[in-house]
């Protein structure tokens, strides 16, 4: 375990890093936390088709290649779907169109290479592990060689986490740069929950109650499972496309199923207590007479909820009217979180009168909060 920890986010832009300097970065951190996540983004970001290769599945002939003879020699074949070889052509993203006639109306579009992503890497064998070492190292497999434009980044599991995960050996870990991550509440509330419009019960309670983002832990495993970034966003797919009730009879079990007993128990609870929440619409005609709750559970579900009312179509003077709303709230830390996000979904509030003195609270907080 090292000192210094990375989140996700910050992850993100180290592997990047990492990987222009021809490195090969391995994220090393607990489960569930989002680390698959970040190597989907980058492959996007890079126009890079994903090779997503779970090292924990693999023998080590699948690294080696098969044995046959080629022209009279033996050699080891290598398994270039998961491996491409050099001298293989760029992988096609989106093949040339064609109308009827068989004239070309577009070119093929190629991905710039492949991001060959070793998953798992610390639940593999020992001989897996050893049989990677020419791959990552030499960028060769057996008599052949990796194509140049194959980047390679690695995951696993630390071994403190009881996931079945195995100590990597001095010479694997010689050839990764490791980043020991660690998942951030704000950080995934931001790029994750409200850019994808997760449900507002779901977000006001995490910000309620920090300390049930992550509760993993690698003493408990008689649980079933845990609250983490992978299973909270399985949650809101309960809420949001299969319409769970959290009133309903057999929702604490299902709950239960995706976060865990005690996260659900205190999810549906918090549940029960958001639908005394003041109207949307009641705060928008009358920002500074509508009751403001005192509970922190109801703030921030206050909070949730207008965030989730506002994106770049809202009219600019319903958001002055919601800001104001909020800075009523009685402490300003409450205001962080929508300080943070509001100008990602309504850049515009920048231009309203509402945001200087939104700027003078929100500086406020964040010194009382380093304080």
């Amino acid at each position: 375990m090292s000192t210094f920890k990375i989140t996700i986010r910050n992850a993100s832009e180290a592997v990047q890093t990492i990987l222009s300097a021809g490195l090969i970065p391995h994220l090393l951190g607990s489960p569930a936390i989002g680390k698959s996540a970040i190597i989907k983004q980058i492959a996007d970001a890079f126009n890079l088709k994903l090779l997503d290769v779970r090292a924990s599945g693999l023998l080590p002939e699948d690294i080696n290649g098969m044995g046959a003879v080629v022209n009279g020699e033996a050699k080891f074949l290598p398994f270039k779907h998961r491996f491409p070889i050099e001298g293989m052509s760029l992988p096609v993203r989106r093949p040339a169109t064609v109308d009827e006639n068989g004239n070309k109306l577009t070119e093929t579009d190629y991905y710039n290479g492949w991001l060959l992503f070793l998953d798992e890497l610390t639940n593999a064998s020992r001989e897996v592990q050893a049989a990677l070492y020419q791959l990552m190292l030499d960028r060769q497999l057996g008599d052949y060689n990796l194509h140049p434009q194959v980047f390679i980044v690695s995951a696993g599991n630390r071994v403190s986490d009881r996931a079945a995960a195995n100590a990597m050996g001095t010479a694997l870990q010689s050839r990764v740069v490791t980043l020991d991550v660690e998942p951030d509440l704000d950080e995934w509330l931001e790029d994750v929950a409200f850019p994808n419009n997760y449900d507002s019960r779901l977000i006001s309670f995490l910000m309620a109650n920090r300390a049930q983002f992550y509760t993993f832990s690698p003493e408990k495993r008689e649980e079933l499972t845990f609250s983490a970034p992978r299973t909270l966003s399985m949650l809101n797919s309960l809420l949001t496309d299969g319409g769970l009730d959290p009133a309903s009879p057999n929702a604490n079990a299902v709950i239960a199923g995706c976060v865990g007993s005690d996260t659900a128990a205190k999810f549906v609870l918090h549940c029960t207590s958001v639908v005394k929440l003041p109207k949307m619409e009641d705060i928008i005609r009358n920002p500074m007479g509508t009751e403001m709750p005192t509970s922190a559970s109801l703030i921030y579900g206050v909070v949730s909820n207008c965030l989730s009312y506002i994106d770049s179509s809202t009219d600019p003077t319903e958001i002055e009217a919601i800001a104001k709303y909020l800075m009523r709230s009685p402490s300003p830390s409450y205001l962080v979180v929508f300080g943070r996000t509001v100008i990602k979904r309504a850049p515009i509030i920048e231009a309203l009168p509402v945001w200087l003195d939104l700027q003078t609270q929100l500086g406020r907080a964040l010194q009382g909060l380093a304080a």
